[in-house]
Parts: C-alpha cells; structure tokens; sequence
C-alpha cells in the first residue's frame, strides 16, 4: 500500500471496523501515528483497544488450558485450590498470586457460562475491563443456582448496554439485573453482608492512621455527603480568610489542587468526628440518617407489596427493606413513577 493511502482517514477508519484478529495487528504495527490527522489517531486508538481485548481473549484461552475448567482440589490442608496453576499463571503473566486467581476465575467463567460476553471479548466490541466485571459480577449468580436461560438473558442485555458504558456502569447494571430477577437472593446477600459492617484501623508510619469503614450503601452516601459538606465548608472558610487578610492566590497544578481537596475531606471528617464528641452530653441517643439521598424504587415495593430492587442515584442496587428502613426514618420529597 502506498504511504498516502496507509496514512489517509479512510484507511485508519477501515482498520476501525475490521475485526480483530492476527493481521489486523500486522496491518497497525508500522504505522507512526504522529503522522495521522487528529481524527485518524483516535480512530487508531480504538483500533488497539480492539486489538486488545483480542490478545486478552487469548490469553483466557491459555489461562483455561493451563489451569483447567474447574477448581482443582487441594492435595492437603496446607495447600489451597488451585495452588499449582495459580503459581504458574503468576510467574508468566508477572503478577501477584491473588490477581493471578482472579484471572484464572475470570477466564473460567468466561469459557464455561458466558459464550456471549468472550465472543464480544474475542472480537473487540467490549474491553478487557467490561468482560472482567460481567464475568465477575454473574459468578455469583451462577453459583447460587440461577436458570442457565436467565444469565443468558441478562448477558445479552448487558451486552447490548455496555457500547455506550463504563465497566463501572456495566457492573451496575449487572447487578441490577441480577436483583431484578432474584429480589429475594439479592436481599438475603444484602442482610450477610451486613453483618460484616465495620470500622478498621491501621496505625501508618510518621505519626499517620488510615481508617476503612464497611456500611451499607444508603449509610456511605450519608457519611459522603457529610465529608463533602465539611470539605465545602472549610474550602469556603480558607477562601474568606485569603481575602480578609488579602493573601494572593498562588497558581497550583492539577495534583496539587486534587490533594487539598483530598486534605480537605481528611480534616472534614476530623472535624465531625470530634464536634460529635464535644456535643455529648449524657446518654448519646442516634437520631437517624438526616441527609439527602434519592431513591429509584416502585411504589409497589415502597408499599410492601413488591420486594424489587432500588438504585441510588450512582447506580448502586440496594434490596427493598433497606429501602423500606430509609423510609421510615425520611421524609420524602417527591417520587417519579414510569412504567
């Protein structure tokens, strides 16, 4: 092919929908994308996230042969399943053992329950990272006993969402679905979860502690927005007192301004931590989650005739009676039905 016509736009575009495979990468290799037009290097790079979703489905296929389509059994109580081929993944692929099993079990559940969502992988029509969460996401319900013909389902609907989603969102989805056609499942998983809520403490180098805690999702939006409020506040005071005292304003780069904020959460939190305890007085009585949280959910189910799943406005399924709980202690301000 001439030079011209390796470089031109229509040429790149071609690459872009052609399929993914071997000779699509012999075609891409050579060509210097400094000397594409703007649009043809974009082109070129949805081109090679194309190529490697490609390689990742190989990958897979390798991962399954070398480990096999089911969970080997330990040989003694000091080995764990899988030991051998998890070792073996992680020496070839470089990486830790624990992120070599997740690939092993990805690549399994890939092979034997989910032909759709490896085909798309194969083919380049979804990464590596939506294939991930699909696959990671619909483990779960395949191991509970779901009807081979309800994960088929959900996996061509998600499937057909993931084009225009970020596998964040895809995994939402995913798990909407799942709660969609097993409220009852997805409730009980909920409720085992919730008895492993908690706050963990890790004491740093330099005088430093990190603090984790595990709360059901409609209790992290309210400790989120009360960080968030905090943050706003103490940004808003720091500005207010540059300008009293006329302090000029110093240029700061990105990262500097992403780690105040950061700083600011950190202080925030502090700070509500240590109002709480100057405001005891006597016998502390929680007077409920007092924050703004919308709500997705069906009247039906508000009213207890339904247990169909909700979503939080950042796409987290949360089951019904946790929807039911927040309703007793809220005040709604309005709801939007649409059938």
């Amino acid at each position: 092919m001439h030079t011209s016509q390796l470089y031109s736009d229509e040429n790149i575009l071609n690459l872009r929908n052609s399929r993914a495979c071997g000779k699509l990468l012999t075609e891409i290799e050579n060509i210097d994308p400094t000397r594409l037009s703007a649009s043809a290097q974009v082109d070129l790079l949805s081109t090679l996230q194309k190529l490697q979703s490609f390689l990742q489905h190989l990958v897979d296929q390798v991962t399954v042969a070398i480990s096999g389509t089911e969970e080997k059994i330990a040989q003694s109580l000091w080995d764990g399943a899988d030991d051998p081929a998890r070792e073996e993944v992680a020496a070839a692929l470089r990486m830790s053992v624990g992120n070599a099993q997740v690939r092993i079990d990805v690549a399994r559940t890939l092979a034997t329950s989910l032909p759709h969502t490896q085909e798309a992988l194969k083919y380049g029509e979804i990464s590596p990272e939506h294939a991930r969460f699909i696959a990671q996401d619909l483990d779960s319900a395949i191991r509970s006993g779901f009807d081979p013909k309800d994960i088929e389902e959900i996996e061509l609907a998600v499937l057909s969402f993931a084009e225009h989603h970020t596998p964040r969102q895809v995994s939402n989805r995913v798990r909407y679905l799942i709660a969609q056609h097993n409220p009852e499942l997805f409730a009980e998983k909920v409720s085992e979860e919730l008895q492993h809520r908690r706050v963990e403490f890790f004491e740093e180098k330099n005088g430093m502690m990190e603090i984790h805690i595990f709360v059901n999702s409609v209790e992290g939006q309210a400790i989120k927005q009360a960080i968030e409020a905090g943050a706003r506040m103490k940004s808003a005071r720091e500005v207010s007192s540059r300008e009293s005292e006329r302090i000029p304003v110093s240029g700061a780069t990105q990262v500097e301004i992403d780690r105040r904020i950061d700083n600011r959460r950190a202080d925030a939190a502090v700070e509500i931590a240590t109002h709480f305890l100057s405001a005891i007085d006597g016998e502390y009585v929680p007077q409920g989650i007092k924050t703004t949280v919308n709500v997705t959910v069906d009247l039906e189910t508000l009213l207890g005739l339904q247990n169909n799943p909700a979503k939080l406005d950042d796409g987290t399924v949360i089951p019904a009676f946790l929807v039911r709980e927040l309703s007793n202690d809220s005040q709604w301000k309005r709801f939007v039905t649409n059938h």
